[in-house]
């Protein structure tokens, strides 16, 4: 080793006591505390993503959650309609059935009009009426 080496060596070593003796920790110490700093920054900064994420996790799952209870509610419509909707009532007289339907069907007419629904007389002996209102039926 050249004494210029040497002599930046040496001054290194110094230099390093003088920042150990103002900074009042040894290396080690400081090096510590370093790692410590950066292990919580980074601590903080993983918190933020998995927040991040927990949140956009939730917004999908709540929009899927919607999609599934309307594709349910649009399946169990179809069953449940004609269930609720449709009351069949049976006409054993033919001779009832025509004051029903009236002449020119004029009688049942008028009942779909002042009811606001459809009466389905097309069955035999059957009489169908159909409202998706349930209050009206």
């Amino acid at each position: 080793m050249s004494p210029q080496d040497k002599d930046i060596v040496k001054l290194k070593e110094e230099y390093l006591e003088k920042l150990q003796k103002i900074a009042g920790l040894t290396r080690e110490e400081a090096k510590k505390a370093l790692l410590e700093e950066i292990e919580r920054e980074e601590t903080q900064a993983a918190a933020r993503i998995i927040k991040e994420k927990e949140e956009e996790a939730k917004l999908t799952a709540d929009k899927k959650a919607q999609e599934i209870i309307v594709s349910a509610m649009r399946h169990g419509a179809i069953s449940y309609i004609p269930e609720y909707t449709v009351s069949t009532i049976k006409i054993e007289d033919e001779d009832l059935k025509g004051r029903i339907i009236g002449k020119e069907g004029r009688n049942i007419r008028a009942f779909e009009h002042l009811e606001s629904r459809k009466l389905l007389s097309k069955l035999k002996r059957k009489l169908r009426r159909s409202c998706l209102k349930k209050v009206k039926n």
